[in-house]
This record gives structure tokens, C-alpha cells and sequence, in this order.
């Protein structure tokens, strides 16, 4: 009989908080009110639009990002905020420089893994 593979955990506050600076970044994120993804640009010249593409970001992780909508969506519910990601800002870099795009987008479905602290 086969054993299961051990489940994924989920990682706890502590787990987050035990990243030093170096294994996280600040990003600044906009969310969709449409598709409600989160986006952050990844580097100063990687435009992202969200799984919908009613909005999008510029700018990489600076503080004051250029922020895209459509014209069918009230600036008003675009919601602009910074979050910590666990990933390096190299990481981050190489994603946008490599074309993986991996990184830069965290869709609706994953929300429930991510936790603000």
C-alpha cells in the first residue's frame, strides 16, 4: 500500500515573521474589483494587468506606482496598499527579466492562503 505524500501546510505567523528582510519584499499591490486579484509590478518597466484586465500597475515595488483602469471601473474602488511577499527582490527581478511570470499576480484563488499581518 502506498503512503500519501504529506499534505502542504500552511504557513503560520510565526513561519512569516521568521523571514529576515532579505527573504521578503514590500511590495506596493493594487486589488481588482472585478476579479479581485492582487498585482504588483515586479520592475520598473513590467506592466501588469489582473486575470481580467480591468486594472494594472507599473513602476515596480516604488512607492508611487502608476495605477490602470478600465473605463467601466470607479477609481474609487481600486484599493492601493503594500503588502510583504515572500520572495527576494532578485527573485522577483528574475521572474519579470526571465519572462516566467510567476510572480507579479496572486488571483482570487489563492487568497485564502494569504494572511496579513
Amino acid at each position: 500500500m502506498r503512503k500519501k505524500p504529506p499534505a502542504e501546510t500552511k504557513p503560520t505567523k510565526q513561519d512569516v515573521l521568521r523571514l529576515t528582510e532579505e527573504e521578503r519584499t514590500k511590495v506596493s499591490v493594487i486589488q481588482c474589483p472585478v476579479c479581485f486579484d492582487l498585482v504588483y509590478s515586479r520592475a520598473l518597466y513590467d506592466h501588469r494587468y489582473c486575470t481580467c484586465g480591468k486594472v494594472s500597475i507599473d513602476k515596480g515595488g516604488e512607492e508611487n506606482p502608476k495605477i490602470g483602469w478600465a473605463p467601466d471601473i470607479d477609481p474609487a474602488s481600486v484599493q492601493l496598499f503594500s503588502l510583504f511577499v515572500p520572495f527576494t527582490k532578485k527573485e522577483i527581478y528574475d521572474d519579470w527579466n526571465s519572462d516566467r511570470d510567476h510572480l507579479g499576480i496572486i488571483p482570487v484563488k489563492n487568497l485564502s492562503k494569504l494572511r496579513r499581518y
